[in-house]
């Protein structure tokens, strides 16, 4: 009676993996698919498939992080002007959201 609940709990998961539908199921060996060799495989033009060094570089300063931001509220936030600065951000924020 004590291996009742694992076993149940077994074949349980095992119907369940079995029930999973989209999901094709392994070849048998008469649909086995053949990987192509060496020689049929086009090489590929490193150059043209990544960007370049410089590329990235310029990529990359264009993304914004948190120091911009720093130095953008310290030029416009101060003590006075603190809460109506915090209403535009979660205005900002809802009008995203919508």
């Amino acid at each position: 009676m004590r291996y009742a609940f694992p076993v149940l709990m077994v074949l349980a998961a095992l119907l369940a993996c079995k029930g999973k539908k989209g999901e094709e199921p392994a070849p048998s060996a008469s649909q086995a698919v053949v990987a192509p060799t060496a020689s049929e495989i086009a090489p590929i033009d490193s150059a043209a498939a990544a960007p370049s060094g410089s590329a990235l570089s310029e990529q990359a300063a264009k993304v914004p992080v948190k120091e911009d931001f720093e130095q953008q509220a310290k030029k416009t936030v101060s003590k006075d002007n603190l809460a109506q600065q915090v209403d535009s951000i979660e205005k900002e924020i809802k009008s995203d959201k919508e």
